[in-house]
């Protein structure tokens, strides 16, 4: 049996949780639902304790990442300066990890 997991990211939240939060606080982690790296994460509980991924068909931890977790619009103009989305990404997380941690940024 595997073990439930201790984060999801608000997308998998909204779509698969029994309830919206009122308040909730969230940090850079890993999705147990989606598997998606370096997201915005928060416990279980603030969305009523969702069915484990494995529960769902094809979904969990080490499948391909919904690209549904796309939260910001970037104008073309900044999209266009990284040679790869994935450099884009990778530039992003560095930066709100940043901002999270209070150093210059």
């Amino acid at each position: 049996m595997s073990r439930y997991p201790a984060w999801i990211c608000s997308p998998c939240g909204r779509k698969h949780g029994k309830k919206l939060p009122l308040l909730a606080s969230y940090h850079i982690g890993d999705c147990g639902w989606c598997g998606m790296e370096h997201v915005s994460v928060t416990e279980p509980r603030d969305f009523g304790y969702p069915d484990p991924p494995n529960k769902r068909r094809g979904r969990g931890p080490g499948k391909k990442p919904a690209m549904a977790h796309v939260t910001i619009r970037l104008p073309r103009h900044v999209v266009d300066r990284y040679p790869s989305l994935k450099e884009m990404r990778d530039d992003w997380v560095r930066y709100v990890e940043e901002l999270i941690s209070g150093t210059e940024v």
